[in-house]
């Protein structure tokens, strides 16, 4: 995989800062939420503008292959609910052996956006942008960069996890523990990327689907 060109390294310097590394919280409290909100415009822009090649070439094969690209999707979609099903045991097990489930700080934080803002304005920004800017770094960049450098196994097991640890906010062990809530999912979408020659519509698809539902039943309720 050659040097990334300078708007790659923009957007992965910016996704860091902002979403890993916090950076938003240099500014005022009040504007943390609204900032991070805004902050997945210009990503994902930005993202779908330096991997546009990719993209059209990968929409190409969809276009091609369409009914081959509905099967692989209810395969995902399938493989996602089974491996969120195991995990989702596995977690609720651990976390009662740690002292009881804890709400994660991502789930909390997330949960008072949605208080704050109408559905109109959070679904496509947390339940579709969001999801693509993930995507856009955790498949097409870093499970590609994996791959290429440690083979497949790692880059689906790697990239998955820390899909799965940029959801943790604090070193506490049942919020630890949670991340098994995240880690099914990544994996599928790291795996699925991988295994369909790294063509990111069918991840991004899954993962704006399980985003945009959650979001909808929430506001629904």
């Amino acid at each position: 995989m050659a040097l990334p060109k300078k708007e790659i390294l923009v957007f992965l310097f910016l996704y860091t800062f902002i979403f890993l590394l916090n950076g938003y919280q240099l500014l005022p409290r009040a504007v943390w939420g609204p900032f991070q909100l805004a902050a997945y415009v210009p990503l994902a822009l930005l993202g779908l503008y330096v991997w546009r090649r990719e993209l059209a070439d990968k929409l190409g094969w969809i276009v091609q292959h369409k009914w081959k690209s509905c099967l692989i999707l209810l395969l995902g979609y399938a493989l996602a609910i089974c491996c969120d099903g195991v995990f989702s045991l596995i977690l609720a097990y651990l976390q009662e052996l740690a002292g009881g489930t804890v709400t994660m700080a991502n789930e909390g934080n997330i949960g008072k956006i949605l208080q704050l803002y109408p559905a109109w304005m959070i679904i496509p920004i947390v339940g579709i942008l969001g999801p693509i800017v993930e995507e856009l770094f955790y498949r097409q960049f870093l499970a590609s960069y994996l791959e290429d450098r440690f083979g497949r196994a790692v880059a689906i097991g790697l990239s998955g996890l820390l899909f799965a640890a940029s959801h943790l906010h604090s070193w506490e062990l049942r919020e630890v523990i949670g991340l098994l809530g995240y880690l099914g999912s990544g994996l599928v979408y790291s795996g699925l990327f991988l295994k369909t020659n790294r063509n990111i519509y069918f991840s991004s698809i899954l993962h704006i689907f399980g985003n945009s539902s959650l979001l909808l039943i929430y506001y629904l309720q």
